[in-house]
């Protein structure tokens, strides 16, 4: 078959991801985010607002109650599993309150300090 149009690729690790895009003709191109680097941290930060990519890197250290990281390694992973008990010592999660946020999908929510907000791992 023949392809006439361009191909985004995604590299999703564990702590950060790139973002390839292919077009018939040309090199493949690793696309750089907005702050110019070609890896993006997959970490976010949830206070009073959002941080995402390069505004996160120090908040973790700050405020790790409120910083989530690793969250790609969990996408799908059921709560009961063994999978994710080993996720959770691999990625020294322990200090994250993890819970149930979807009871007929069994999906993983993090539960904030304040225990009455939980965000989705896919959110």
């Amino acid at each position: 078959t023949c392809t006439f149009g361009a191909i985004i690729g995604l590299d999703l690790g564990s702590l950060y991801y790139k973002t390839t895009l292919v077009k018939p003709g040309k090199p493949l191109l690793i696309v750089e985010n907005n702050v110019g680097d070609r890896k993006t941290l997959s970490q976010v930060t949830i206070g009073e607002r959002r941080f995402f990519q390069s505004e996160v890197k120090g908040t973790y250290i700050r405020m790790p109650e409120v910083a989530f990281r690793y969250l790609i390694p969990l996408l799908g992973v059921d709560y009961n599993s063994s999978q994710f008990h080993h996720l959770v010592k691999e990625f020294k999660l322990n200090d994250i309150m993890w819970i149930v946020s979807n009871k007929d999908r069994k999906c993983l929510g993090a539960s904030m300090p304040d225990n009455a907000t939980v965000y989705d791992v896919e959110e």
